[in-house]
């Protein structure tokens, strides 16, 4: 059958007992239970049945007799999904489902099922394929809920220098759908009976060519999925729902991926044709349909039940944050005995009264001179710094404050703007400041002067990079290297104190300057100047990179940048900032109320206990409400919230300091038992 979905009915009802089949001894499923009640008597009692050679009842009955019974009422195989066994259903796909799995949650509390969930954020179509060999390879897979396809078009550099009218570009894409009907042959191989495919609404995000290869995209994938002759392929085409060119109320702020309304929507759209093959059974392209065998029925129908409206449960309400604890001071370091040359023994960690203890004292830098040079700075300043002033304002203030005095580590830090003088990035897009403003100004209604300050808006070269270093290093020692992505608008001075603050331990941040690296391979040219910067005699860094020991990590976009950059060799494991939940690589995801990606605990609990790799999660409480999403701001506006913990897992994840594990790992983890302030659970570190 060939089906396309097109406006949701707003007022969609969902049946509460939409898998009372399951219930029936025999297996067969009741379409009645479905939507409506039985219905009423027909017939008079002296034609019971009406055998198929009675089809109409006796002539005598003015009401006719009841109609035989029917035959088989599928028209095609029963999903097993429609018995109740949700184990047969996966979805695969990209940020669309993976994002904040909003989509699976809610097909989980409409259904009361389970599903297998594959999918992963920021993937091309092949990587989706791949997802899909997986489920066949982990059991019987009936059902396939999918997306895919978007992002190669949106994260290929030729598609956003001139869209379609570049024949590589174009090239590109149709190899993305041949990739796509690939999945659905093998899918008919695999044994799968259905398949639900949604496929991107219109965005909002500039260059606005993107939503041409949208809309040539589409009629391609829907007709390959609708030639389907072994499965039930229905495509789902989303834009109208999504409001066409205005669909910016159903997306994030990176104008790409769906926030809980638009998740929503799709999900009806996905629940919506779920129903569809449960009541009606699959019609199975190039299979015989069953006819039904009873006579036809009286003259009068009974009148049917009327349908049950289920009313969901309230919300329980979020417990109050509890009072912080302070914190402990900082161990002081021993020197070492001067004359043998060695480094002094660092002094052990501090304990807080009510809080968690201070960082313990580590070995000083050789050069003492070095660190007493180092001053105070603020936003911008390419000083050596010691201890970093963070900006901050109250509500209604207009202009920005000097915040909190974060101390830095123990090799200080040093901001060095626009290198990477080779490896520029290929597409610049645009360096909109005005617009970028007014973005963050309406979206987030912080004091206009505070964004301007995080949003940093001043001129940098956004097809170079900033680098973040230790500012007093030793001779012969090497630094771990990070590579950095920013949210949407944003540079990497926003970022400022948590970036020194790493830093300040003893890594290498390269950081793009540019403000939409989902779409400019950004960070990709970051790590690529950082290796080529490593092996060149003529450059500041050379020998000083320890390139065995590589993470990634990014804010918002840049966040979703850093799961698509995570899929290189080099990179070890990353830290996902206020976006995605999981990745490919051993990851730390961070996140918090009034989150702008609509994330929540329990999502990220459960990203966390469906993900394929180890990984930890933190979702902060007691965000600072002084505009929209605060707390999507909380690593620029509370750095020294998340600092220690970004600090902490490279220790451990990169250097395999024990100590640093021991703040992720065992029952009395340095971040266990704080659930005042966050919330925190890890699954297979080692």
């Amino acid at each position: 059958m060939k089906k396309v979905i097109g406006k949701l009915l707003l007022t969609l009802l969902l049946c509460a007992c939409l898998f009372a089949c399951s219930s029936n001894e025999d297996n067969a499923f009741d379409a009645g239970s479905m939507s409506s009640g039985a219905g009423g008597t027909v017939g008079g009692a002296s034609e019971p049945a009406g055998g198929a050679s009675e089809p109409v009842g006796g002539a005598s009955e003015p009401v006719g007799g009841a109609g035989g019974t029917a035959g088989a009422a599928t028209k095609g195989p029963i999903p097993a999904r429609c018995t109740g066994d949700g184990s047969t259903v996966a979805l695969i796909g990209d940020g669309y489902i993976a994002l904040s799995r909003k989509i699976p949650s809610l097909l989980t509390q409409y259904s009361g099922q389970t599903y297998r969930d594959y999918s992963e954020g920021g993937t091309l179509i092949e990587a989706v394929r791949q997802q899909a060999q997986k489920a066949y390879s982990e059991g019987p897979t009936e059902t396939l809920i999918m997306t895919g396809g978007g992002n190669d078009a949106i994260l290929n550099t030729n598609c956003l220098i001139s869209g379609l009218s570049n024949e590589t570009c174009k090239s590109d894409v149709d190899k993305a759908l041949s990739v796509l009907s690939r999945i659905f042959e093998e899918a008919e191989t695999a044994g799968v009976k259905e398949i639900i495919f949604f496929y991107y609404p219109h965005i909002i995000y500039m260059p606005q060519f993107l939503n041409v290869l949208d809309d040539y995209a589409i009629p391609i994938a829907q007709k390959a999925c609708e030639s389907r002759t072994k499965l039930d392929c229905t495509f789902i085409d989303t834009r109208d729902d999504f409001g066409g060119d205005n669909s910016g109320q159903y997306l994030i702020l990176d104008g790409i991926n769906p926030n809980a309304e638009g998740s929503e929507i799709i999900a009806n759209l996905v629940y919506k044709v779920m129903q569809d093959n449960c009541a009606n059974g699959l019609e199975m392209g190039g299979k015989e349909e069953v006819t039904p065998v009873g006579g036809s029925g009286g003259q009068t129908a009974g009148q049917g039940g009327q349908a049950g409206a289920g009313t969901g449960g309230i919300a329980g309400s979020s417990g109050a944050g509890g009072v912080a604890g302070s914190a402990g001071m900082a161990g002081t370091g021993t020197g070492g005995t001067g004359g043998t040359g060695t480094s002094g023994t660092g002094g052990a960690s501090g304990t807080g009264a009510s809080g968690t203890g201070g960082d313990g004292g580590t070995i000083g830098p050789q050069d003492p001179a070095c660190l007493s040079s180092l001053t105070t700075c603020k936003t911008r300043s390419t000083d050596a710094c010691n201890a970093f002033i963070v900006p901050t304002a109250t509500a209604f203030d207009t202009q920005v404050k000097d915040g909190i005095t974060l101390e830095l580590g123990p090799y200080g830090a040093i901001m060095e703007p626009n290198v990477g003088i080779g490896f520029e990035v290929a597409i610049a897009l645009n360096d909109n400041d005005a617009a970028c403003l007014v973005f963050a100004n309406t979206t987030f209604m912080e004091p206009p002067a505070l964004n301007a300050d995080l949003m940093n808006s001043t001129g940098v070269n956004l097809r170079l990079h900033t680098v973040y270093r230790p500012a007093c290093m030793k001779d012969g020692e090497k630094y771990p290297v990070l590579i950095w992505g920013n949210g949407t608008c944003a540079k990497p001075e926003g970022y400022g104190a948590l970036l020194r603050y790493i830093a300040s331990y003893g890594y290498f941040v390269f950081a793009a300057n540019s403000r939409y690296v989902g779409f400019n391979n950004a960070m990709i040219y970051s790590l690529n100047f950082a290796f080529a910067a490593n092996d060149d005699p003529s450059s500041p860094y050379y020998q000083r990179l320890d390139t065995a020991k590589v993470g990634a990590m990014g804010h918002s976009q840049g966040c979703t940048a850093t799961v698509v950059a995570g899929a290189d060799d080099r990179i070890k494991a990353v830290i996902l900032f206020n976006m995605n939940s999981s990745a490919s690589k051993t990851f730390l995801a961070m996140s918090g109320e009034m989150d702008i990606s609509g994330q929540n605990a329990m999502q990220m609990a459960s990203a966390l206990a469906t993900s394929r790799v180890p990984g930890a999660y933190m979702f902060f409480h007691k965000i600072p409400r002084t505009g929209n999403f605060s707390g999507h701001l909380t690593l620029m506006r509370q750095p020294e919230r998340v600092a220690p913990a970004a600090v902490g897992w490279w220790q451990y994840i990169l250097s395999g300091d024990t100590t640093a594990r021991e703040l992720f790992v065992g029952d009395n983890c340095g971040l266990c038992g704080q659930d005042a302030d966050f919330q925190y659970d890890q699954k297979d570190l080692p």
